[in-house]
């Protein structure tokens, strides 16, 4: 049914390693209004993101899966998919909530690491995940 399929998604490079963005994302989905983590799995580094219902949308469901390219860059992916499929204001709901749950996350690594990305002078190591149990 492509007439119906609104999800958005896009293709992201990041001077952080993996283990950072994952945890920045999973704090992002935390404490951002209206998100929820439901789902966070540290070691194929992939996050399930709910979004409450709205006013145009009966929710929506973010997955997010993260690629580490080298000790310093990551590939992020996001795709979000309303619950329904089928509302008429889903195609710009999913693409406002990609880019609010981005913002959100660029917030989390600006706490993590202040405004300059991580340089390893050795290979890092990720530490203990704070949103798994």
């Amino acid at each position: 049914m492509a007439l119906f399929d609104r999800q958005q998604q896009q293709s992201l490079l990041y001077n952080y390693p993996a283990w950072a963005i994952f945890q920045a994302m999973c704090g992002a989905a935390q404490v951002t209004s209206g998100f929820s983590l439901t789902l966070a799995n540290p070691q194929l580094l992939t996050i399930q993101i709910s979004k409450s219902m709205s006013f145009f949308t009966w929710g929506e469901t973010l997955f997010v899966q993260i690629f580490p390219l080298n000790e310093t860059q990551s590939n992020l992916q996001i795709m979000c998919k309303s619950k329904l499929g089928t509302e008429i204001a889903a195609t710009s709901q999913n693409r406002k909530n990609i880019e609010k749950i981005l913002a959100a996350m660029q917030e989390q690594l600006l706490l993590m690491f202040g405004p300059n990305p991580p340089v390893p002078q050795t290979p890092l190591q990720p530490p203990q995940n704070p949103y798994m149990g």
